[in-house]
This record gives structure tokens, sequence and C-alpha cells, in this order.
């Protein structure tokens, strides 16, 4: 995976995307660094996987409830 997709930020443009439901899924079984501040995870919705970074393969039907 290229680095660039944990330190460049994303911007939307259309005003309305602030309506998208968005979620943080915490998957614990992985060694993987968190990029932000947790005042911005905790504006997300958050739930967790008891699972590793491949969850779409792993728990595929949990990470689509």
């Amino acid at each position: 995976m290229p680095w660039h997709t944990h330190d460049q930020h994303a911007s939307l443009t259309n005003p309305e995307a602030i309506n998208i439901p968005k979620t943080y899924i915490s998957c614990p079984n992985t060694i993987i660094f968190i990029y932000g501040s947790e005042s911005k995870i905790s504006r997300l919705g958050l739930s967790e996987l008891k699972t590793g970074h491949d969850a779409m393969i792993t728990a595929p039907k949990e990470l689509a409830s």
C-alpha cells in the first residue's frame, strides 16, 4: 500500500457529504497505527470487529452488517 494514503487528507467539496454516515471500525487483532486525533474518531460512529486488518476476508458478514 502506498504510504501517502496515510498522510494525505481527503477533502470533500460537496456540502451534502456531511450527511453521509461515517463509522470507524476498529480491528484490534492487528498492528496498525491510527492516524488522526481522538477527537476526529470520537465524531464518528465506532464499531469493533475481533479480527485483523483483513476483515473483508476473515469477517465479511460482520463487516457488512
